[in-house]
Formats: structure tokens, sequence, C-alpha cells
């Protein structure tokens, strides 16, 4: 039984009594028939499935199984359950420990959810047939008789193969005007070289093209050398001429060494043709023959995408491609196709089949073969024959192409997996067919393939991945007919769940079958068809239930004896799917509940733990209704109110036991009105240059610091009375009327509930004797005398800084008279960073070592190789190259997200590579992922990396850079790095606004933006009672540029620059900064600036970070003890923070 009309096929009225678990009784309407695919490769069609509305899962009743067919054997061992058929295991399932059920794997992706389980729509089968033809190119097709169909109506859902195969550039403008005959003239051009070689070696394959007709011949061919070129060409002018009558006169080709060769030419001359050829770098001129390859191309690949096929069979797709072509007529204007059009023969298509399904070939010459063997083998369809009425296939016993007759085609199998389709895309690029095309290929006139394997020279991102995947094919089947996982892969597996729980009302004897616990059905349940495939097993499969499984209720104990109507059998048999007792259809499991939470009110009221989850609605009704969110009025006239939802989540312990049903009452604030139901939204939070300076405070005051979080926080916050907001009643709890619900507070969803609970937070520290910093308005202080205390508000998650434990605890206590609080303890894990803090010895460390490994494992890379820098000096110029290949935007710009949260909380050390990186968000590139995936290697080299605090001073330093002029666009790199007692608190590495015209220049914009951080540090580390009382030393390595700034005159080389950055001349004058010189093998900033050596990253983790190893650890501990007070030394000497070098320099 199954309450999915989509899964079935075959349908028939039907009027059937269903009893459920439950012992409500329902209808069923229609029954059909289902077929799916077990891991094990075994197919199943279930015949008399009936069709019940509101059956959540599809049930298969394995009592009946086993009564229609006895030699079916189900065995139950220890959390596993067999299921054999004369001895051959058919499926096998698992048991769920949480919801103990057994659940049994299906042979099939996600991305391609229910492909197996449904049957193909006859658009869907026609467009696979026809090379993924348009449906409205059929449909003419139709209409002229041709064998196809004519009535197709559009597929529902688009082809992925399609949409992934033929993206394309905007067209070019037609060049050419004048008409021709059939035979006339004819358009030539080579594409390749291919990347991978064909079965029979070639990387090359050359076009020809009618330009009267649009009649393609295809050679595939090992090199384009002049002489092959010039043979192919003499046969297909010979064949022209006697197929058309017509003499061909103008030969238009790109103008390639291999159409000018002196011979090639000579030909064209001896009979009259007109050479015809485009300029260089101009091949749109040439565009019949460019987009012959394209539309080739894309058939061929959105064919093998389909099939699953290796990219080594390209050629035998692109030879069926330009077999169906000739065959299909080209716009809705032409009046016939083109092989009509030339030849004059009329050519059927209903012999069309799926380019790459399987196939069994009758063996040939009966006589000869063993009696006893089977009549027919196993092949895979590969186009059809050239010179033959057949089709071509090969055959995976003997490893060779042949050709066939009698053949039997099973148009909806394929040994391949089609989940790997971007192991097919290739760059459509017309105007450049010397581009290394990202396909490979394969030969159509050779009958063994070898085995290729990636060379040496091939790059590592572009190496293939293709293994066979054919399932139960011969063992000398070569490793690379198909690509991706095999069949039964756990990755890719869709899941069948078997119930282990009924009630026996049979009191007869058990036998051998059925001596264990037997289930009462199967429940098979269907996920997300619509999801690309998950790489994450738990997506796959599903989250397990976090509540054991009821007991289900017992069925009546009457005979059995009216289960005819059921009827199964294997592979290409039926098992039924219901049972039936006087009549009564019994779903004894049919109402089990999905494993996930539900996603709405009325999902959740018809689970079986229902109760559970009105409770939940119930009690966060009640804190809502006490805290005063809201109150019921009618809604004014002219307005309209917001909707509003249930979320839902089960809390487990860490056995995975459910103890708590949450429900969250939430509002549709996407349909808000700005003006109308909010105004502004922003709400700041505290910025992490604060939290660092506060890490440095606390190392050297050894304060002490603790976390806390609000409970509910956004609902403690009152609404702005000036902004109505009215909300629908929470469903399934409405009065009764049609009120609204006018809000008081805020509920989560709403555009303006941040910025309600900052408002709100802030008036309650404020209260509280706090003030806001003025350099950060989520920092609050409050002095007592000589001591600070200190309040840090991220959204709604607090760290409470004071000099002792008990005062810490005593602010938290004021806290919780003005609003719920969870107190958390002493800090430890903050916005993803794990904070280790000894307050006797004064040491913060900043870590983020479970972030790093969660990106790590969200894009595949846990086991990857580390590398010892982020970035490499490879060629600029690829970054910079629009010709090399996209790559995925969506990956990428994830990736650069990811990186760019751990760079800005613990890791300076990967900034240049953030920066570089992100500058490409628009349109990446292979160089650019390629880069992005050396900077998460990096990471997972040094994933114990983050920042270190203690120091007893709290002095100010800073560091600058610049690297002048280094990218293709000229635009120099600013990196500048700040130290408060020795940790570092903030950093920058980004392109400069100016194309700087001097080192100098270039430099002296790197200071600005320095100076600028300088100045808002210091007003916020005075607001910290750590005032600087001295100017600030900062640290450049370029001697021009501080004398720029120490100077007030106006240089004919620094008169162009902007005066915004003059300030810095200011800030020298009124002793705010001290600048001072640096040699560049002690300037910090310097691998913010530029791809750096491992030499220079390891002196910067060790100066400025937290250190990995023993030995880094001490000697920091050594560097710390020798250290001197810069501010003491008046000699010109070099600022290395944690270094005993220091190099002398002259004054500047």
């Amino acid at each position: 039984m199954t309450g999915d009309a989509s899964l079935l096929t075959d349908l028939t009225d039907c009027d059937r009594m269903v009893v459920v678990a439950t012992g409500a009784k329902t209808r069923a309407t229609k029954m059909g028939t289902m077929r799916i695919k077990t891991s094990l490769g075994t197919v199943l069609v279930l015949k008399d499935v009936l069709l019940v509305d509101g059956m959540p899962h599809t049930l298969l009743s394995v009592a009946t199984v086993m009564r229609q067919n006895s030699r079916c054997r189900l065995t139950f061992g220890e959390g596993e359950c067999t299921i054999d058929h004369d001895g051959q295991p058919l499926a096998k399932a698992t048991l769920n420990q949480t919801d103990k059920v057994f659940t049994l794997e299906l042979a099939r992706n996600d991305a391609q959810a229910m492909s197996i389980t449904t049957t193909t729509s006859k658009s869907e089968l026609w467009h696979q047939r026809a090379g993924h033809l348009l449906i409205a190119a059929i449909n003419r097709c139709g209409a002229l008789g041709l064998g196809f169909p004519s009535d197709l109506a559009l597929p529902t859902a688009k082809c992925e193969c399609c949409i992934q195969a033929k993206m394309a550039k905007v067209p070019n403008p037609k060049t050419y005007s004048r008409t021709f005959w059939p035979g006339e003239c004819w358009v030539s051009d080579t594409k390749g070289p291919m990347r991978t070689s064909s079965v029979g070696g070639c990387k090359y394959y050359t076009v020809y093209i009618d330009a009267a007709t649009h009649y393609k011949i295809v050679r595939f061919v090992h090199s384009t050398d002049a002489t092959t070129q010039l043979e192919n060409w003499k046969a297909i002018m010979a064949w022209s001429q006697t197929q058309t009558g017509n003499k061909v006169k103008v030969f238009r080709s790109d103008g390639g060494a291999e159409y000018s060769s002196a011979d090639f030419e000579a030909e064209l001359k001896r009979h009259g043709i007109h050479h015809e050829s485009s300029t260089p770098d101009n091949q749109w001129q040439n565009g019949m023959a460019e987009r012959a390859h394209r539309s080739l191309m894309e058939m061929a690949m959105a064919m093998l995408a389909h099939a699953g096929l290796a990219r080594r069979w390209w050629a035998e797709a692109v030879n069926t491609a330009a077999f169906i072509q000739n065959r299909v007529v080209h716009g809705p204007k032409a009046p016939a196709t083109p092989i009509h059009a030339l030849t004059g023969h009329r050519a059927k298509l209903d012999k069309l089949r799926v380019f790459g399904c399987v196939a069994y070939n009758m063996v040939k010459d009966p006589t000869r073969r063993d009696k006893l063997a089977p009549k027919a083998t196993k092949c895979v369809f590969m186009g059809y024959a050239e010179h033959q009425r057949a089709w071509k296939l090969y055959d995976l016993e003997s490893n060779k192409m042949t050709t066939g007759v009698h053949v039997t085609f099973c148009e909806d199998e394929f040994l391949g997996d089609r989940s790997k389709l971007d192991d097919y895309l290739v760059t459509t690029d017309d105007s450049d067919d010397e581009e290394v095309e990202r396909i490979h290929t394969q030969s159509t006139s050779q009958p063994a393939p070898p085995t290729v394997e990636p060379t040496d020279s091939t790059p590592r991102h572009q190496e293939t991945r293709e293994a066979i995947g054919a399932k139960g094919s011969a063992p000398s089947t070569p490793r690379r007919l198909f690509t991706g996982h095999p069949v039964g892969d756990q990755s890719s597996r869709p899941t069948l769940r078997l119930l282990d729980r009924f009630k026996r009302s049979d009191s007869g004897p058990r036998t051998h079958d059925d001596r264990n616990v037997m289930p009462s059905g199967m429940v098979l349940r269907p996920r997300n068809r619509l999801r690309p495939p998950s790489r994450d097993v738990s997506a796959v499969h599903g989250r397990p239930t976090d509540n054991p499984s009821r007991k289900q209720q017992g069925v009546a104990s009457e005979p059995l004896d009216n289960s005819a109507d059921a009827n199964w059998t294997i592979d290409d048999s039926h098992v039924a799917a219901s049972m039936t007792i006087n009549g009564v259809e019994f779903a004894c499991s049919a109402m089990a509940p999905p494993v996930d939470v539900p996603q709405s009110h009325r999902e959740a009221m018809a689970m079986k733990d229902h109760d559970e989850w009105e409770k939940a609605e119930q009690t966060k009704l009640k804190q809502l209704r006490e805290a005063g969110t809201w109150k019921l009025v009618d809604l004014p006239p002219g307005r309209k109110s917001i909707g509003s939802r249930w979320t839902y989540a089960k809390k487990t312990n860490a056995a995975g036991e459910v103890v708590r049903y949450n429900a969250r009452l939430v509002c549709k604030g996407f349909s808000q009105i700005q003006g109308v139901d909010y105004l502004d939204t922003f709400s700041p939070v505290v910025k992490m240059t604060t939290l660092r300076c506060c890490m440095a405070l606390t190392a050297t005051k050894k304060l002490a610091v603790l976390q806390a979080d609000a409970d509910t926080a956004f609902v403690q916050a009152p609404i702005d009375k000036d902004v109505l907001i009215y909300v629908d009643q929470p469903p399934g709890h409405s009065d009764g009327t049609n009120r609204e619900m006018q809000l008081i507070k805020a509920l989560y969803g709403l555009k303006q509930a941040a910025l309600a609970w900052f408002e709100h937070c802030r008036k309650i520290v404020v209260g509280l004797g706090f003030r806001p910093s003025d350099y950060d308005p989520c920092l609050y202080l409050r002095q007592h005398g000589e001591e600070l205390e200190i309040v840090a508000t991220y959204v709604d998650d607090f760290l409470v800084f004071a000099r002792t434990t008990a005062k810490a605890n005593s602010i938290l206590d004021e806290l919780e008279t003005k609003m719920k609080l969870k107190r958390q303890g002493e800090m430890s894990f903050f916005l993803g960073i794990k904070i280790e803090y000894d307050q006797n010895d004064g040491k913060i460390t900043l870590t983020q070592e479970a972030y790093a490994r969660k990106i790590l494992a969200r894009f595949g890379m846990t086991t990857c190789h580390g590398y010892t820098t982020p970035e490499v000096d490879d060629r600029e110029d690829l970054w910079h190259d629009s010709s090399q290949p996209s790559t995925d935007q969506e990956t990428y710009r994830s990736m650069v997200g990811s990186l760019m949260y751990l760079m800005t909380c613990t890791r300076p050390d990967i900034s240049h590579a953030v920066q570089r990186l992100s500058r490409h968000l628009h349109d990446p590139r292979v160089p650019h992922a390629i880069g992005a995936k050396r900077v998460l290697r990096y990471v997972k080299h040094t994933i114990g990396t983050g920042l270190i605090f203690r120091s007893p001073d709290a002095n100010l330093v800073g560091y600058c850079d610049a690297s002048w002029a280094t990218r293709p666009d000229r635009r120099s790199t600013t990196g500048f790095a700040s130290f408060v007692g020795g940790g570092i608190v903030s950093w920058k590495s980004e392109r400069q606004r100016v194309v700087a015209l001097s080192t100098c220049e270039a430099e002296y914009v790197a200071l600005a933006e320095l100076a600028k951080e300088v100045v808002w540090l210091r007003g916020l580390l005075e607001d910290m009672n750590m005032k600087q009382e001295q100017a600030t030393l900062t640290w450049c390595d370029n001697k021009a540029a501080i004398s720029t700034a120490e100077n007030v005159g106006v240089a004919s080389r620094s008169k162009h620059i902007d005066v915004r950055h003059h300030f810095i001349r200011q800030l020298i004058q009124t002793n705010v900064l001290d600048l001072r010189h640096v040699g560049t093998a002690d300037q910090l900033a310097d691998v913010l600036t530029k791809v750096s050596t491992r030499a220079a990253i390891d002196n910067f983790k060790t100066v400025a970070m937290h250190p990995e190893t023993k030995n880094e650890m001490r000697q920091l501990d050594e560097i710390s003890q020798s250290e001197d007070d810069l501010y003491q030394v008046k000699s010109q000497t070099a600022p290395s923070l944690r270094s005993t070098s220091r190099t002398n320099t002259g004054e500047c």
C-alpha cells in the first residue's frame, strides 16, 4: 500500500477497506504497479499496490510474500535480516537500534529519486531515445510520419543531463546569406585534442556539414595531419556527388593547417572548388561547423551522463548523435530531415533506443554453442551500425564491439552511476577549439578497449575518477567502462524500512523461516526526490527516529484465505504489497511515524507521538502568554497579517534517547513590508577585535571570565510601539474567531527581532550602571574604584569580565533579575572558538580546531594530505585567464566563506590567501578552486594553530607593509597587524583602491590604513583602562614612506597622493604614532601582502600566534622571558615581539 500516486503506474480503480494500526478504517480507491530495485541488483515489481490517501509510507506485506512463494525465506540474525529466493540473496536489511526497524537499502540515487520505482513517462523515454532531443523537435518529426509520436507533452521536470550538458553562450551574428543546392557547399572543422584518448587512440574528430541540408558526417582521427584529412575529404566529396548529383562548389574551413596544406589546396583547385576560410581568432565566421561541434558534443555528453558511461566512450556517443541529428528536422521551418533533403531517403525512427542502456543480444549460430548456455549475452547499447541494418553493441562477456538484430533492450536499466554528471561536463566554448576539453574519449571502430591509466602529466585536479559500475558483469569487463561507484554504493542508496514489531495472532508452530520475530510489513519511504545526492550518509538514509517504535496492534486471527488477489515473482515477477483478511486490507504499520521531525502542525498531529508534540506546543504557548507576547485584536481595515508556523525539534541525550520535545512558534518574516511592519533591522554585535582586546586585558590583569546566554532572548524584547504588527494565531490553537495577534514582544522570524533584542538588552545593562563603549556599542563597562567590570554581548551570548569569579557571578545575578539567563560557567567555547584560560599563569589560547574539522568534512577533505603553506607562487596569469574552465560557484563561495570566518577569528596566517580567493567569487575558475583547496590542506596541516595572549603589559604595537603592483591589474596589496601585549588583536590584507605609482606610495597608503586602526584601538584600550601613555610604535620597512610621512613638504613624487592619506603626519606631530623602520626579515606584516615562503609563515606563527609544537612553545617561553620593554628602548632596534634577533638601523 502507498499514499503517493506518483510511485504507481497502470492505475486501475478499486474499492477496498483498509484497517490501520490505530483501528481506524479507510478505503483504497486505486491500485497499480510499482517497480523497485534492491541493493543486490534484484528488480522487484510490486503488483496490485493499493493507493490509500494519507498513508505516509509504502507498506510491503512479508507474510503475503511468503505465502505466495514458498521458495522465499527470511532469516533474522543479530541486527540483520536476509531475504533469499531459492538460496539466492535478494535483499538485506539492517536493524536500526533506535527505532527498532529494519532498513532495506535500494540501489538508486537521491538525485534520481524514485527513478526505479516508477516507469519512465512516454515523453521522457522518447527524449532519452532521441539522444535528449527537444520534445518539440520530436513532435515535428512525428508530424512528418518519421515514426516518432507527435503528441508528446512537455515533461513536468527538467532534464538535468540536458541542463548541465547544453549550457551555452549568446550566439554570434550570422555571416553567410548565400543559398546552395544539396552537395554544393561543405563546411568542416576539427575538434580536439581531447584530454583522454578513445579506445582506438583517437583524440580528434572532424565534422563535415552540407550547408544546404545540415547533413553531418563525422570522422575520428588520431591526429590532424594533412594526409588523413585529404583522404577523408576525397571520399566524402565522391560520395556527395554520387548521392546528390551536384558538384561541390565551395568548401569552408577555419583555415587550420590540415586544410591549408599544398596537397589539399591542389585537390580543391583541381576540382574547381572555392576554398573559404575564417580569419584568425574569429571562429564564429565558420559558425556552422562550430555550432555542429556544440550540438554534437552536447547531445553526446547528455547521453553519456544519462547512461553513466565513462568519458572514454565519447566517440560512440558523438557518432550516435550525428546519426540522430541527420534523421530529425532542424528548426520549425525545416521542410525535411537532413538525410531526406540530401539523399531522398526518408528514415524511420521508431527503432531508436536509449543510448547506453542494457541490452541482450541473441547468440549467433545456435548450432555451435553449448546447449545449456544462455541464448543471449548481456551487452551495452552503443548506437547504430553505419553499413548494416543493425544495432551496435558492446559485449560484456567478450569485451568487443558487435552488432545485433535480435536484441532485447532494458531501456530503464544502466550499468553506470548516473550521479556523476560532473564527469561529463564540457565547456562548450565555440570560440576556442584549441582549448583542451574536459572530456575523455573513445573511438567507434576498435573492437577491444584497452585500459587507459591517467598519465603523470595530468593535473591532479583533473584526474579521472572512472571505475567500473556494472554489477554482475563479466570479470574481464574493462575497469573504466563505467563511471562512479557501483550500484550498491552505500552513499547513494535510498532505504526500505522493515518493521520488526508485530503481535502474531496465529499460534501454530513456527518453521525455520519464521522462528525469529517476524515483521509484519516493509515500509518504503520516499525522500526529497528533487535534492542532489548527498555525501553525508545520514542525509541519504535520514535521521533515525528518536523514540522507540510503539508496539503494533495485532491482526485478526481469522484464516488468511482471501489473499488470492496478491501475487509475486522475482525480477520480471511481482510482489504483493498488501495482505487480505476476509476482504479487508490490513496495514499493520502503515501509519508508522516518519523518521524526521514534522515540518508543520498538520504533520505533527498526524504522527503517532502527536500527544508529545501537542504538549510541547502547549508548553511554548503558556510561556509566550505568561510573557505577554501578544494580545488578540481585530485586524484593522487595510492591514494584512503575517503568517505564523511551528518548528519542531527533539532533544536527545548522549545515548540518543529523546529527553524533550521542543516546539517554537515563529513568524513568516519574509512577508513583512518595510515601512509598514518594520523600519530598521540592523543590530550590532561585539567586534572580534574587541573580544581579542578583552583577552589581552584578561591575560594582563588575570581577570575572571564567565559565560552565559539569554533564554529565548527575542521573546523577552518588546516591539516598537510605533510599528503595529499583526500575526496569525498559532496553527492548531485558534480561539475560533477571526482575531489576529498584535505583537507586544518580538517573535523569532521577525525582521526587527534582533534589533528589538539589542535595544532591550542595552537598556537592561545600562540600567545596571554599565556604559556602552564609544568604540564598540556591544562592550559595556562599569568602574568600581580601580576595578573595571566588562560585559560583552554577541546577540544573546554574554561574556562577563571581573576581578574575581565571585564578582562576575554577582554581575550575572544582577542580569538575571532583569532577564532569563542560562549560565555556562567559565568561558570555554564562544562563537565556535575554543578558549583555554590559565588564570594563574595569565595565558589564554584561542583555537578553532572543531570548526576547522567541520569545514574539512563539509568539503570532503578530512583525509587530504596537508600543506605547509596556504598558497604557492604559481603562474598568476592562470588566476586571471578567463578561458580557464569554470567551477561550481556555490561550492566555491561556501568554501571561501567558511575560510573567511576562520581567518577573521583566529587565523591571520591565511589572510592573504583568503583575500586573493575572495576577488573571484563572481566567476570562479578551476585554478581558484585549486587555490581554495590548498588553503584547506594547509588548515588540515596546522589545525591546532590559533592565537595566544600571555604578557604582563598591554602596549600597542603596529606593523604595516605593502607589495607593490604584483598583480596583473597593477594594484598593490596592503597588510597590517596590531599587537596588544604581544598578542595579535587585529590584522588586514586587502587590495588597495588606487594604483600606486611607486613602492613609496604603496607603503604610504598601507601606513594610512594602519594609522586608522591604531587611532580606534587606542581609544578602545583607553576605555578599558589600558591607556597608551606613549606614542604607538609603528613599524614600516620602507624608508621613503617614513620620510614622506615625517616631512610636511610637498614633493614631486608625492604631490598626487590623496590628501586623506596625509593625516598620518598629524598623528606623528600629535605623538599618536612613533614611526620606525624595520628590516624586511623582521616585518611581521609581510605575510599579509604576498605569497610567502614556509620559513616566513612559520616565523609569523611562532611570533604572533599560538605555537603548535612543544619546541615552538619552549622557544616562545625563552623569548618571552628575555624580551625587553620596547618603550624603554630609545635606540633604533627591530621590534621582534617574541624574537631575540634585533637589527640596528639608522635614524630616519
